[in-house]
């Protein structure tokens, strides 16, 4: 099931600088604390992350299948690490500590910004290394930097929010575009902003620091690296069906998803990336084979970080896509589902 890491896609910078090393682990992240939620993470919304239902059934005290030589996982982090109370279970707080001295790598694999990881941090204590943004950014949690980012391609952006506009009238916009000074920014909430138009009304729109605009005017303020894409009530679509309709029109020049949050919406990157490319680099940085990986996941943006990793497992809560991608199937996120596949890693490591 593994793949090599593809060549340096067309559209993306690396930044200067390296990864670090596995075992970096500094007691203070960049003057956050990691028991700190850092500056405007508390006003995170409560419906963020949250998934609709869809289950299949694992036995809680059957055995996990899992190599004993396992030498870096990846954990997506809404619906996977994190219960439906957006806390990470007990198991995952325990064995993801004890990882790094048993020679287990643990990256964040996830469609956050990286500035919507400092909750994840202040629970786990691992700044290690994130694919954020469904892998258009690999970053440096420790010392709070992008290491890679790729962005989409201003023309073919607007090109294609017109394009949807036409197929889905009354179609609304909002992305996560680079702040300028972002490569050589060392802040989690310096490296990228998100806007919205008026019509979208996510989330984060009840958020401090968010832009507002026309998408083609939000386009133009930086690179984008993410674009979401939201249909009116009464079209009909839910998530599934627009991203069919998205990859049709689309198909290979850009990367098309959706991680099955309550509101219908898709997730639009550039063509050439994806969350198993950012993994897979991240081995590659650590000079860890692609076969010793394993990854979890529970939404269709997922399903290429499952498919990249040596062994791959959706949870038994994850949509059908990422369970029919899936090596193995673990108990749900609300089953800290994550926390017992690490706890078997770690038992094969002794």
């Amino acid at each position: 099931m593994a793949r090599s890491v593809p060549p340096q896609p067309t559209g993306l910078k690396r930044v200067e600088g390296h990864v670090p090393d596995a075992g970096a682990q500094p007691d203070d992240i960049a003057g956050h604390p990691a028991d700190a939620a850092g500056p405007d993470m508390g006003a995170l919304p409560a419906d963020i992350g949250v998934r609709p239902g869809g289950w299949t059934h694992v036995d809680l005290d059957a055995p996990i299948v899992v190599r004993d030589d396992v030498a870096m996982v990846g954990s997506d982090i809404d619906g996977t690490l994190l219960s439906s109370t957006h806390e990470v279970g007990r198991r995952s707080r325990m064995a993801i500590p004890q990882l790094g001295a048993a020679g287990v790598e643990f990256v964040y694999v996830t469609g956050r910004p990286p500035r919507w990881l400092r909750p994840i941090l202040s629970q786990t204590g691992h700044a290690g290394m994130a694919v954020c943004a469904n892998g258009a950014l690999v970053v440096d949690l420790a010392q709070e930097r992008l290491v890679r980012r790729t962005a989409i391609d201003h023309v073919l952006a607007a090109d294609v929010a017109m394009r949807l506009r036409e197929l889905v009238p009354g179609i609304s916009f909002a992305l996560e575009r680079l702040i300028e000074g972002a490569d050589s920014a060392r802040s989690l909430d310096d490296l990228t902003v998100v806007g919205f138009e008026p019509a979208y009304d996510p989330p984060w729109a009840r958020m401090p620091d968010v832009e507002t605009g026309d998408i083609l005017e939000l386009i133009g303020r930086g690179d984008p690296v993410k674009i979401l894409a939201s249909p009116p009530r009464g079209t009909g679509h839910d998530s599934d069906s627009l991203l069919a309709l998205a990859e049709a029109e689309f198909a290979g020049a850009l990367h098309i998803t959706h991680s099955g949050t309550k509101e219908v919406l898709i997730e639009i990157m550039s063509g050439d990336i994806d969350k198993g490319v950012g993994f897979l680099e991240v081995a590659q940085a650590r000079g860890i084979d692609p076969d010793l990986t394993a990854a979890v996941g529970d939404m269709p943006n997922d399903v290429a970080l499952i498919r990249a990793a040596g062994t791959g497992y959706a949870v038994a809560n994850a949509h059908p896509s990422a369970r029919a991608a899936a090596d193995h199937v673990l108990p749900s996120n609300d089953d800290d589902g994550v926390g017992r596949l690490l706890e078997a890693i770690l038992a094969g490591r002794r």
